[in-house]
């Protein structure tokens, strides 16, 4: 199996339990990132993590980090725009400093936060299922995110999702977040993943590919 990163002819499709055990880029290389995310894509992280392990915890997150709480609050709004690095140096703080090093383990953690998302998306998640949700995710990417683009091509019953134009979509904790995301999204709709897997098809380009059970 070729790691990601490296494009190949045979490109590899890694399921999210693969991907996660992909070493990490360096926190100076997640840092240099171009691109930015809006602060409500981070949901209300700090307030999940202090639930979780103590009132301290959001601190610790940001010193392990080096970041200043203006720059990653516990509850980020939507006016303010976060580097697209933070994402996954998010991810990783806690998983080294909660979950003994385990990336595959943040999805609990994600899936904590769900109710705290996006509430239009989750409203649009519950009311109109899989197909109309993933036929917006390119909308949903652009409004979210000023780095590379989103194509969706969605039908009953499977979808794919190709980002391309961004150097972080080469990262592989950005692509595990993307699966998470994901996995967070069909467990909000209750509606069971038959499929998730991801490539990456050239530089700066990913794609999310995704079955699941029809009614």
């Amino acid at each position: 199996m070729h790691p990601v990163g490296c494009y190949q002819i045979d490109v590899v499709q890694l399921t999210l339990t693969e991907l996660s055990s992909v070493p990490r880029w360096s926190v100076e290389r997640l840092a240099a990132l171009p691109g930015r995310v809006r602060g409500h894509t981070f949901r209300d992280w700090g307030v999940h993590v202090a639930k979780r392990w103590g009132a301290d915890a959001p601190d610790a997150v940001r010193r392990h980090m080096g970041v200043q709480t203006a720059e990653l609050p516990d509850k980020p709004s939507k006016k303010l725009w976060v580097p697209i690095g933070h994402q996954v140096r998010l991810c990783y703080a806690v998983v080294d400093l909660f979950l003994d090093g385990d990336v595959a383990a943040f999805e609990t953690v994600f899936d904590d936060t769900s109710g705290t998302s996006d509430k239009v998306m989750r409203w649009l998640a519950m009311k109109a299922g899989p197909t109309a949700v993933l036929k917006r995710a390119g909308k949903y990417h652009g409004m979210v995110c000023d780095a590379g683009v989103c194509a969706s091509t969605a039908r009953d019953g499977s979808a794919e999702l190709a980002f391309s134009g961004a150097a972080a979509f080469d990262s592989p904790g950005w692509q595990t977040m993307q699966m998470v995301s994901m996995n967070s999204l069909f467990n909000v709709m209750k509606r069971e993943l038959t499929t998730l897997a991801g490539e990456s098809t050239a530089p700066g380009a990913f794609t999310l590919h995704m079955a699941w059970r029809t009614r």
